[in-house]
C-alpha cells in the first residue's frame, strides 16, 4: 500500500480550493448564472465556483501562523465580536493563497485583497444558523485533514471542482485562471 496517500503535510503547503458559501444561508457561491435551462429545456450546470485557495493547518506556513497568534496577548473580558474576529484573521490571512471567481467591484480579487475579503463579515460565535463568516470558512477548511490528505489526484475532499487538487503557482496580484 502506498502510504503517500496519507501525506497531509506536504499537500497542506500547496493549498487547496475552498468553494465559498454564503455567510448567512450557507449556500454555495457561484460566479455564473447557472443552473439554468438551455433552449432544449436541459439544465445547464454552473461552471464557475467562487473559490479561495487555502493552506492546510498541518503545513509549515500554517504552523508559523499559529505560533504568531499564540504570542498575542489574551483578549480582555470585555472583548467584542470584532476583537475575536480580528484574532481569527491573524491566522486566516496567512492561510489564503489565491482567489478564483471572486471579484472586488469590477476587478478580480488578488492577494492584496485578503484583508478586504476576510473583513467583509464578522465571525459571530453566538449566532445560530447555517452560515459562517469567510474567515471561519477558511479556518474550518484549513483544519479539515480530508481536504489535504495525500497526493492531489488521490484527494477525495469536498468541495470538488475542476480545479480541485491543482493549484498553479501564482505571482502576487495575479488572478487564478478561471478554468484549470
Amino acid at each position: 500500500m502506498d502510504f503517500t496517500s496519507f501525506d497531509s503535510r506536504s499537500v497542506a503547503d500547496e493549498g487547496r480550493p475552498l468553494h465559498l458559501r454564503h455567510p448567512s444561508t450557507g449556500e454555495l457561491l457561484w460566479d455564473d448564472q447557472g443552473p439554468h435551462l438551455d433552449d432544449d429545456g436541459a439544465e445547464v450546470p454552473r461552471e464557475k465556483p467562487c473559490l479561495v485557495y487555502v493552506l492546510g493547518t498541518e503545513g509549515r506556513v500554517a504552523q508559523e501562523a499559529f505560533r504568531e497568534a499564540a504570542k498575542l496577548p489574551k483578549l480582555p473580558d470585555d472583548a467584542t465580536m470584532q476583537d475575536y474576529h480580528d484574532r481569527l484573521c491573524v491566522t486566516a490571512r496567512k492561510l489564503v493563497v489565491g482567489f478564483e471567481n471572486v471579484d472586488r467591484n469590477t476587478r478580480a480579487a488578488t492577494m492584496a485583497d485578503v484583508d478586504w475579503f476576510l473583513a467583509l463579515n464578522v465571525s459571530n460565535p453566538v449566532a445560530r444558523g447555517k452560515g459562517r463568516s469567510f474567515a471561519e470558512q477558511v479556518l474550518a477548511f484549513s483544519n479539515d485533514r480530508s481536504a489535504f490528505l495525500g497526493k492531489p489526484e488521490a484527494s477525495s475532499s469536498a468541495p470538488r471542482s475542476r480545479s480541485a487538487g491543482r493549484t498553479p503557482a501564482l505571482k502576487a496580484g495575479r488572478k487564478r485562471a478561471g478554468k484549470t
